[in-house]
């Protein structure tokens, strides 16, 4: 791991993927969200119908297609525990009186009793790390598979997976309610588990979730079936520096997620800094365009202010000659009468 290449993901459509919500469920086969959980890890073929369903007992719940295997202890009073194998896809359901009565595999006497190196996974990152190969087609198209590098021992061990088993692994562990989750192995060729951090002594007693995944071959590098397969491309995980490396046409890629990340956040930022100078400068604009349009309306209402004050003052000499003009009617009238008066008494005196 000396050598780093380039960050091949750099150059391709990265995602960042939310985990799975967890939901509240119950250990009961008439549970949905719980029987939604277990049923991806059932088989799918009918030769084989006491793998199609899901097996309840007192001792606890497990569903296994013969490459990866659910537990989940019973959760609740014992004595009133589901006994038998029940179905939740259409396959088993299809198969259902066979599934009933078929013998399921012993699979108590397959989990570890205990492990010789057991590590925090950074759940996230290689949930993210997997779901982007995934979607972006760089798993090995044989194998699907990836690696792990982890130290025992005082050197460097591998050990490879499927990775669409592993993806389901994370997702059912952490849909049970775990958000922190340790990977235990025994020995390269022997499955390893995912279980609860820091809950080892309680998945030994099979008091605790965990899922049993079994191992695929690996090379020095990566994760590969046959020679004719090994530039076909491949990844692993080395579980002291956090680090993937993919491996493709003798090229080794090493992929930082916490860098990525960051990356991401730099050009999210730069982008909302760059939509937020344009809205500014569009804010800008749309001010000036107010303020021509507020001393265009200034101008109007000024203007019509300078009618209106003289059409006012207008108004008021009129009224004011007017005034005027009913004050004369009025000694006119006046004098009028006076002077009736006075031709009424020379009249009178005549």
């Amino acid at each position: 791991m000396d050598e780093k290449g380039e960050n091949i993901l750099e150059f391709l459509p990265v995602q960042e993927y939310d985990l799975p919500k967890y939901k509240p469920f119950e250990t009961s086969p008439e549970d949905n969200v719980f029987m939604s959980i277990h049923s991806k890890f059932a088989n799918n073929d009918e030769l084989r119908p006491n793998l199609l369903g899901t097996n309840f007992s007192k001792f606890g719940i497990a569903t296994t297609n013969a490459h990866i295997l659910l537990f989940t202890p019973y959760r609740g009073n014992e004595d009133k525990a589901p006994n038998g194998n029940y179905c939740h896809t259409k396959k088993c359901v299809d198969h259902e009186e066979q599934v009933a009565e078929a013998k399921y595999p012993e699979y108590k006497r397959i989990v570890p009793t205990s492990v010789t190196s057991k590590h925090l996974l950074n759940a996230h990152a290689v949930y993210n790390y997997l779901k982007n190969m995934k979607e972006l087609g760089l798993l090995n198209e044989y194998t699907q598979g990836f690696g792990f590098d982890y130290p025992e021992g005082g050197e460097n061990s591998h050990i490879g997976f499927n990775a669409i088993f592993f993806l389901m692994a994370l997702e059912a562990l952490i849909k049970l309610g775990h958000s922190e989750i340790e990977i235990g192995f025994t020995s390269k060729n022997r499955a390893a588990m995912l279980y609860p951090a820091k809950a080892s002594s309680k998945v030994f007693n099979f008091k605790e979730d965990f899922v049993l995944i079994m191992p695929m071959m690996v090379d020095d590098w990566g994760l590969y079936s046959t020679d004719e397969t090994k530039t076909m491309g491949g990844s692993s995980y080395n579980l002291e520096t956090n680090c993937f490396v993919f491996i493709g046409s003798n090229a080794k890629y090493c992929f930082d997620i916490k860098a990525i990340k960051e990356k991401k956040k730099e050009e999210k930022t730069k982008k909302i800094e760059t939509e937020l100078q344009e809205t500014k400068s569009k804010l800008a604009e749309t001010e000036n365009k107010l303020n021509e349009t507020k001393s265009v309306l200034n101008n109007v209402i000024e203007a019509d202010k300078t009618k209106l004050e003289k059409e006012e003052k207008e108004i008021a000499q009129l009224e004011e000659e007017n005034h005027r003009q009913a004050e004369l009617l009025l000694i006119k009238d006046e004098l009028d009468k006076y002077h009736s008066d006075l031709i009424e008494e020379d009249i009178y005196e005549f």
